[in-house]
């Protein structure tokens, strides 16, 4: 199978000089760039080198304590590789032992992480991570996304508690890999990807074994490719192995080594697919799979191994003698071999150790080296419109599966609103809820204040009723139910992306609960929605937000607060005024518990009555039901599919998707060259009036039917095509090239890439040659003849002008239309959901239920965390056979808005008009040369290029108070999304800050903000301590909500 090798080796290289770095307790981060890590170790060294001398002056007594600490490292790794007890070792002997922890094939590792008290917060399936205990973080790598560092709330001191768990015997689960065991006699089994000790064939990063199995059994080539392209877990389930079978007509049987009761050797085959198709045979052996071959291998060999070197694998003994040459030699076939070897393994064979584990080579290095027909198949394709006139209507939230027609009916339920009042308490400083308030359907909103509050309103809730939960930011509400649910769905039970919710799915009591977070919907701040639904609201407003959260805690709550105990708050006279309109001040004294209860009941009634308004517009509008849905672009795609805009068009999977893939590049984020500046004359900047939308009815259409092979001279009648192409020549250097390159790290856009070969979409194409006069060999791809569907257009067109007219008359629906338009493509290139996390809870009736969870799903198991002393989150790799996605289509938006974006910043540059920034849609540009740009855009193109209709441009800097045009009298521009500009405006005085630094929160940068990027622009460091603007530490695992105390961020730019 092709790999790219230059991709191997340069992460091979950088992830060596990344743990050189950690290894020396260096502030490095994988974020960083290869060759700024280099700087770092080079500077330690120059320094480090003047120490030297001191060094050897305590050499001697180190080698003392070295040889002690020595010897309980070897007794420690003894003890863990025995593989028949739990072991509790301190996290400093971890590290320096891990990578001579043995791998075998019937076990699984968990690494149990224990704080000071001796409570494990994290357990880890060690297959699925490479633990850095020195610097406590877990490296996290899958098939999707490159290594990324998460820290763990641990401390030097933490212990960790190692455990094997026996593989079950029959789980479909099991993901067969690699063989985890050297031979101790060189068999010559290589092809099998069965190694010698010793060998150095091996590789660190190999096939997946049953990759490797069928390119032994002689499969075509191209088959295995498009089977590795539906392969997004590096290892083969019996699952994937049936689907595979089925999806490309083979007949795959797969004879399996089993272990009887009374230790003996046992086999069973199983057979997948049509047994009318020439048969493949394959062999499986613990983890490992393999095709079944004839081999030169005898069973006395086997039995003397310790004759193979001298005596190769094809001999006898008779009478004691060794026999090369005799008719009764008979061979084994490679299952008999390696059955053998994997049943003696205790004498034959050596475990591989952590450290030698191969690194498999899944889709996130198997890119599409070449296309062939037999890509292009009828079934990798599917069609995604409005077939035989099926609609989409999203989910109901609560499902009843009928026995008897095989169908689910939708149930009924209730929707309640819900909001929680917490503060920290204890020496964790953990949130604890003390009031809650909630509104059922159309009832009156109802409030209970005390720490017992969740349990007395889920005990509210009608015994076996059904109950939809929504919450303004339910990544915090929802924690504090969770903890109180009595059992859970079986699989999948919660949704979430970082901290973020999206929907949970338990039980309390028999009373079923979902939980939904209304942000997924509505972004904004709850504050702004009374302003967004005005009509809906009929003068329901929230008052400036005031409410004394530093001040309250346990022992103040339920008490009346004389007036002097607010002279600590800083909105002081307001939090009074706000007070005394709801009679909560009596006399010298404010009622805490009334003003919270109002607090919370008010944030209530708002959320219900917007989010029930925005409801109804989309049914009114668009005969869709929201609360059938998770988030926007899932309602977004369910629209547009509804309209017609997808009628003809089809999505794809396997090579043409991974092809089409390639060709996904998002919007441009840039300093001009990439490079600082610091101007003191007046800019403006430049916005695209909604890019997304723009691009949309910019296209021809969504390009309709199933894409064909070409190779070199694309097709004259091609209506869309994606290409792999080789740049022999770029004539015109952009200050803000077209093309860009993926270092590992960051996109980088860059002018250097001639002779380098990509993958891109049409419209990316014919930019290239006419923006900066590229020339190019074009080599292979696939194209499209059947025209396009240009209802997306109309569709687009017709929001847009329909969201004007209600913006002027006031209407709220606006809001929802334009939230509309800007998640209508996001679900056209989706990436494969991978992994999924599901909550596990102990009961009475099953009081070790996750314990047996555990067992039964170690093979797919990435971690575990305790929620409560009963509930446990596992996160576990998704069971994924097949990915289907029109990623094509969404490279068509993608391209097309970066081509209205370049058709104003290539203009400009050619006229000599500055332009310092991009990001995505907006850019940053001389003001005084913004006419005459206008007028070359006229001229050239035929259009205005100034307005508020789709496909213009406006400025778009907003300064409260200001009257007149806005714009920048000097700006600095850092790095991507790291800017700072001082605003003014042409018709009064009023001043102010356009602040923007990726990774740290504006408010922290607005006391003296003209120093600070001065700094930066210089190269300083500056450190800001996070806490004092995000106090809310929330723990997507643990389902913890934290007041951070610290939270500091260094940041610098060389």
């Amino acid at each position: 199978m092709p790999i790219n090798t230059n991709l191997r080796r340069a992460n091979n290289f950088r992830r060596t000089i990344y743990k050189q770095a950690k290894s020396q307790g260096l502030p490095v981060q994988w974020s960083m760039k290869t060759d700024r890590m280099q700087q770092v170790i080079a500077s330690h060294m120059r320094k480090s080198h003047s120490k030297q001398n001191a060094s050897k002056k305590i050499a001697n007594a180190f080698r003392s304590f070295k040889s002690n600490r020595s010897s309980k490292d070897h007794a420690a790794l003894t003890a863990i590789n025995s593989g028949d007890r739990t072991v509790e070792i301190p996290l400093k002997q971890f590290n320096r032992i891990f990578r001579n922890i043995t791998a075998p094939a019937d076990k699984s590792l968990m690494a149990h992480i224990k704080d000071d008290y001796g409570t494990i917060t994290r357990s880890f399936n060690l297959r699925d991570h490479h633990f850095n205990a020195d610097n406590l973080l877990i490296t996290e790598h899958d098939a999707f996304h490159s290594g990324a560092d998460v820290d763990l709330d641990i401390l030097p001191t933490t212990t960790i508690e190692l455990q094997w768990y026996s593989n079950p015997k029959r789980s479909r689960s099991e993901r067969k890999n690699f063989f985890p065991y050297l031979t101790k006699a060189d068999y010559s089994l290589d092809s099998f990807q069965v190694y010698a000790e010793g060998d150095s064939v091996r590789e660190g990063s190999e096939m997946p074994c049953f990759l490797n199995a069928l390119v032994q059994a002689e499969k075509d080539a191209e088959l295995v490719k498009q089977i590795s392209q539906t392969m997004i877990h590096s290892g083969a389930t019996t699952d994937f192995i049936k689907s595979t079978a089925k999806q490309f007509y083979l007949h795959i049987s797969v004879k399996q080594y089993r272990l009887r009761d009374d230790g003996r050797k046992d086999k069973d085959t199983t057979h997948y697919g049509d047994k009318s198709l020439p048969e493949i045979k394959l062999g499986a052996c613990g983890k490992h799979i393999f095709a079944i071959q004839p081999t030169k291998i005898t069973l006395t060999s086997l039995n003397r191994y310790d004759l193979v070197e001298k005596h190769g694998t094809s001999f006898v003994l008779i009478n004691g003698r060794v026999k090369t040459e005799d008719k009764r030699i008979k061979f084994l076939d490679s299952y008999d071999v390696i059955s053998y070897l994997y049943h003696n393994r205790e004498t034959h064979l050596t475990p591989i150790t952590q450290s030698n584990t191969p690194r498999l080579l899944n889709n996130e290095y198997q890119k599409v080296e070449s296309l062939t027909e037999a890509d292009f198949k009828a079934d990798n394709f599917r069609e995604i419109g409005r077939v035989n006139g099926k609609m989409m209507h999203g989910q109901c939230p609560f499902k009843q599966w009928d026995k008897e027609t095989k169908t689910w009916h939708d149930l009924s339920y209730d929707v309640i609103y819900f909001d929680y009042e917490t503060f920290p308490d204890g020496p964790n400083n953990e949130h604890r809820p003390y009031r809650i308030s909630w509104k059922v359907n159309d009832e009156p909103t109802q409030a209970i204040y005390g720490f017992d509050c969740t349990k007395r309103f889920l005990d509210s809730l009608a015994p076996k009723s059904r109950s939809l939960l929504i919450a303004h930011n339910a990544g915090f509400d929802a924690r504090f139910i969770v903890k109180h649910m009595t059992g859970f769905s079986r699989e999948c039970n919660i949704i979430d992306a970082g901290t973020k919710l999206k929907q949970l799915h338990g039980y309390y009591y028999g009373r079923e609960i979902v939980i939904k977070d209304s942000m997924s919907f509505i972004n904004n701040k709850l504050a702004d929605l009374p302003s967004m639904f005005k009509d809906a609201c009929k003068g329901l407003t929230l008052e400036k937000e005031c409410f004394p959260h530093e001040l309250i805690n346990a022992s103040n709550y339920q008490s009346m607060w004389h007036l002097t105990s607010l002279d600590a708050y800083a909105d002081k006279e307001t939090l009074i005024s706000n007070a005394k309109a709801i009679e909560a001040i009596k006399g010298s004294l404010f009622d805490a518990k009334q003003y919270a209860i109002h607090y919370c009941k008010r944030d209530v009634d708002v959320l219900a009555t917007c989010f029930k308004a925005f409801n109804k517009m989309f049914i009114d509008r668009f005969g869709t039901d929201v609360y059938r849905f998770i988030s926007m672009p899932g309602l977004a795609y369910a629209i547009q599919h509804n309209e017609g805009c997808f009628d003809g068009c089809f999505s794809m999977r396997g090579v043409p998707l991974a092809f089409a893939r390639e060709a996904i590049v998002g919007g441009r984020v840039m300093t001009r060259d990439n490079q600082k500046h610091h101007t003191k004359h007046q800019l403006s900047d430049f916005d695209a009036v909604s890019l997304y939308p723009s691009s949309q009815s910019n296209l021809e259409g969504y390009v309709r039917g199933t894409p064909k092979l070409f190779k070199g001279t694309i097709p004259n009648d091609a209506d869309y095509y994606i290409a792999r192409v080789r740049f022999n020549s770029i004539k015109t250097k952009r200050h803000f090239p077209l093309l860009s390159e993926f270092d590992g790290e960051a996109r980088l856009f860059t002018n250097e890439l001639v002779r380098q070969t990509m993958i891109i979409g049409k419209r990316a194409l014919e930019d290239i040659v006419e923006f900066q006069g590229s020339t190019y060999t074009t080599i292979e791809g696939m194209y499209w003849n059947e025209g396009f569907n240009d209802q997306i257009c109309h569709t687009i067109r017709s929001l847009f002008a329909e969201r004007l007219k209600l913006k002027k008359e006031k209407n709220p629906l606006q809001n929802g239309i334009k939230l509309l338009m800007n998640s209508a493509y996001g679900k056209l290139i989706q990436k494969p959901i991978i992994k999924q996390k599901t909550f596990v809870r102990n009961t009475d009736r099953e009081p070790n239920k996750i314990e047996e969870y555990t067992h039964k799903n170690i093979h797919k198991l990435i971690n575990r965390t305790p929620v409560s002393k009963d509930i446990a989150l596992f996160e576990e790799h998704k069971a994924v056979y097949e990915h289907w996605s029109p990623a094509h289509l969404g490279v068509q938006v993608l391209d097309m808005s970066k081509h209205i974006m370049n058709e104003v910043m290539c203009l400009a540059e050619d006229i000599d008009a500055t332009i310092w920034y991009q990001d995505t849609d907006s850019m940053h540009i001389d003001r005084d040369k913004l006419d005459q740009l206008a007028d070359a855009f006229r001229s050239k193109y035929g259009r205005e290029l100034v307005g508020n209709g789709l496909g213009q441009f406006h400025s778009d800097f907003d300064l409260e108070g200001s009257k007149g045009e806005v714009y920048a009298s000097q700006s600095i521009f850092i790095s991507k999304k790291t800017y700072l500009d001082r605003l003014e405006c042409d018709g009064n005085d009023v001043k102010g800050w356009h602040i923007r630094c990726k990774g740290i929160p504006s408010k922290l940068l607005q006391d003296n903000p003209l120093e600070i990027y001065t700094a930066l622009f210089n190269g300083e460091e500056r450190t800001f301590d996070l806490a004092k603007v995000c106090s809310i530490d929330i723990d997507s695992k643990s389902q913890t909500v934290r007041k951070r105390t610290e939270f500091k961020r260094s940041i610098q730019f060389k």
